[in-house]
């Protein structure tokens, strides 16, 4: 996952750290990504008998690790969560397994490991997992539904509100369609 480090490799200044610099890799998920499924689909992974490989898994890995240690993971929507952790399961428990290992190879300027970001977005997805799949994985409502509740026509509002629904849904503050039909009239225009 990390095989784009090379190339993307910068000295930058750093008055907190010894010696005044550190080393950073912007980029390096994208390139590893690149590199890893040339080298893949050239070895023939996928192919190789009694194994079931995805090439396109392993570089969708590689391209993501870092998203469970990412600033963000705090101000991550439900609905980001539901797409990367949620949609593929399997391949979301890996993406936080492959995230994992990452953080606890990475050490701070004072050699502790900063797990803060990872262990944040773990709880989140443990109140996914008590809401229950079969709510994370469907729309409690209907774009059909959202326009006859507001009486509006299709269009791109439609998506955007079905998009703050569904964020309402995996938070688990709504659970059921009054409770949604109730939602969209109480926040009336969006």
């Amino acid at each position: 996952h990390d095989i784009g480090k090379p190339e993307t490799a910068k000295k930058e200044k750093d008055s907190a750290r010894p010696g005044g610099f550190h080393i950073s890799f912007h980029g390096h998920e994208k390139v590893g990504a690149v590199k890893a499924e040339k080298i893949l689909r050239r070895m023939k992974v996928s192919a190789a008998e009694g194994f079931n490989i995805k090439v396109e898994d392993i570089v969708w890995l590689a391209q993501n690790h870092l998203l469970p240690n990412s600033n963000s993971t705090a101000e991550m929507r439900p609905n980001t969560i539901k797409k990367y952790f949620l949609d593929n399961g399997e391949l979301g428990r890996e993406l936080m397994q492959v995230a994992l290992v990452d953080a606890m190879a990475s050490l701070r300027p004072d050699g502790g490991m900063d797990l803060d970001n990872w262990k944040a977005l773990w709880k989140k997805l443990e109140v996914f997992k008590k809401i229950g799949p079969e709510k994370n994985k469907r729309a409690i409502l209907s774009g059909d539904e959202v326009m006859k509740a507001l009486k509006i026509k299709p269009g791109k509002q439609v998506g955007e509100i079905l998009a703050a629904l569904t964020d309402e849904q995996l938070s688990g503050r709504i659970q059921d369609k009054p409770a949604a039909i109730a939602w969209l009239r109480v926040r009336g225009q969006f």
